[in-house]
């Protein structure tokens, strides 16, 4: 019947707009989680940046490499991520003590 092949029709294009919607609205949460977890991340580099001051901190060579070694490590993790659906065992970081 007719009426059979109009609902049908409009099933079909229901669920493209339902799929787009919810495309958008995915898009919409990546964009507005992604800006505020990098914001935050590049205002904690800037505060390890900070830890460069020699009057206030006292450090050598080996905690700066361990420092950007660890921070280095993450950030591939979390590049490669977005290639496979791998995950990392979370963030663990600790200055090595003398």
């Amino acid at each position: 019947p007719v009426y059979y092949i109009i609902y049908e029709k409009y099933d079909i294009y229901f669920n493209y707009v339902r799929k787009i919607k919810n495309m958008n609205k995915k898009r919409e949460k990546f964009v507005e989680l992604a800006e505020k977890r990098v914001e935050k991340t590049l205002h904690n580099l800037k505060l390890i940046g900070n830890l460069s001051n020699k009057s206030a901190y006292e450090y050598d060579e080996a905690d700066i490499n361990q420092i950007f070694r660890a921070i280095q490590k993450e950030l591939d993790v979390a590049k490669s991520r977005f290639k496979t659906s791998r995950s990392s065992d979370g963030p663990s970081f600790k200055i090595g003590r003398k």
